[in-house]
C-alpha cells in the first residue's frame, strides 16, 4: 500500500523521518535514508506501531503523533493528472499553462520537468541551464 509521510500534525522542523534498520526507535545507523515528508513510500504494516517499507522500517508515530497516511489511489491520480511535487516542502503544483518555472507557496522555484533548483549557489540562475537533468529540454552543457 501506499502512504505519504506527513508532518501536519507533528509539526517538525526537521525534512523527514530516518528509517530504521530494525522496528525500534533506537534501530537509527550513521547514514540512514531519511523519508522526507510529503514524500510517498510503499509498504505494508506490521504491527500497530511499524510500517515495513524498502528502505527499512518507519515508526507509523512520533511522539503520539500519525506521520504516515494511508493514500489510496492519491499517487496514481498525480501520476494521470501530471502533478508534481515541489522538490522543497512537496506540496502538489498543477501546471495548466505556461513555462516550465515553477514558484510554489513555499518560495522554493524550480523546473516542472525534471525539479531542478532556480535558487541557491548551485541553482539555475546561479551556475546555469546544466543543472537541469539531461533527460530536460532545458539542460545545456556546461560550456
Amino acid at each position: 500500500e501506499t502512504y505519504q509521510v506527513d508532518n501536519s500534525v507533528l509539526q517538525s522542523s526537521s525534512s523527514g523521518v530516518i528509517y530504521r534498520s530494525s522496528p525500534e526507535l533506537g534501530a537509527i545507523r550513521a547514514g540512514s535514508p531519511v523519508a522526507r515528508f510529503g514524500s510517498f513510500v510503499e509498504g505494508r504494516i506490521l504491527s500497530q506501531k511499524w510500517l515495513k517499507a524498502e528502505g527499512g522500517y518507519l515508526p507509523l508515530r512520533i511522539r503520539g503523533a500519525p506521520i504516515l497516511e494511508l493514500q489510496v489511489g492519491l499517487k496514481k491520480l498525480m501520476k494521470e493528472k501530471n502533478i508534481k511535487q515541489c522538490p522543497s516542502c512537496r506540496q502538489g503544483i498543477e501546471k495548466r499553462k505556461g513555462c516550465d518555472h515553477m514558484t510554489c507557496k513555499c518560495g522554493a522555484q524550480f523546473c516542472y520537468i525534471c525539479g531542478a533548483d532556480y535558487l541557491g549557489p548551485g541553482g539555475i540562475f546561479a551556475v546555469g541551464n546544466h543543472v537541469h537533468a539531461e533527460s530536460c529540454r532545458h539542460y545545456r552543457p556546461f560550456p
